[in-house]
């Protein structure tokens, strides 16, 4: 990933929650109908193109889906960062900042560098990350902030606790989508986040330990057959996903 190209997708005009209300209120009248200043206006327009709320029709099928959940349910912002996790900035906090590890600002700054961020930058890229964590996608696989006066010092991701199984199917098949058509894989092929790879393990996104993930694959491999087909005998594990579905089918699960 060519960081310099665009580490810095939002400036200082990271999402508001109160932009999202608007935005699901006004729906394809959101462009005349917005209170938002030209700025943050276009860098959220970005933001909804970077989670796929936003296609050239407008409100996207994604944006349909979550409209339905509703922002009250973890389950919008799950799908919402497994699309995120394909885009440069929340791909590298997804991919950089391990979980359950404490990162300062400083020592965050300096990675930012490291892969190429522009210095003039990594404030922007930091104070962006904090917005981030002040919306439901802390609860997600993001984390939690720690302030001194009202100015964020540190972020610690931690791992979405009782994520909702279909935005884990969802994000399995974004990463063999992302993989380039990668339908069947281990489960030691999703935990290990070493490999360098263009899909993004639900394991990195949202923090989920190998018992997790068996639960979890065992759950969906019985209750959606004609998507997955996950088994885990004899420490052999192998998971295969219907190269027929795509992760668009599986939105229509919810």
């Amino acid at each position: 990933m060519s960081a310099n190209k665009s580490l810095n997708c939002y400036s200082h005009h990271a999402p508001k929650i109160e932009w999202f209300t608007q935005f699901f209120n006004y729906k394809n009248d959101f462009d005349q109908k917005h209170s938002l200043g030209s700025q943050m206006y276009s860098f959220f327009k970005r933001f909804l193109r970077d989670a796929d709320l936003l296609d050239k029709n407008g409100f996207s099928h994604t944006a349909e889906v979550i409209n339905k959940l509703g922002l009250d349910d973890l389950s919008s912002w799950g799908i919402m960062l497994t699309n995120l996790s394909y885009t440069p900035q929340i791909n590298w906090y997804v991919k950089r900042l391990k979980m359950l590890e404490n990162y300062t600002k400083e020592y965050t700054l300096s990675l930012l560098v490291n892969d190429g961020a522009k210095e003039s930058w990594v404030n922007d890229i930091w104070s962006s990350f904090g917005r981030f964590v002040e919306l439901p996608f802390k609860e997600v696989g993001m984390g939690h902030s720690e302030k001194e006066k009202r100015h964020m010092v540190s972020i610690t991701r931690t791992p979405w606790q009782n994520p909702n199984p279909r935005v884990i199917l969802y994000s399995l098949y974004k990463f063999a989508e992302g993989c380039g058509g990668y339908y069947q894989f281990t489960l030691g092929r999703l935990l290990n986040h070493e490999i360098d790879s263009e899909g993004v393990s639900p394991t990195e996104i949202f923090g989920l330990d190998r018992d997790q993930m068996e639960k979890l694959l065992t759950g969906l491999s019985i209750n959606y057959p004609e998507f997955i087909n996950a088994t885990f005998t004899l420490d052999l594990d192998n998971i295969t996903l219907r190269s027929e579905k795509s992760s668009q089918d599986v939105l229509t699960l919810f």
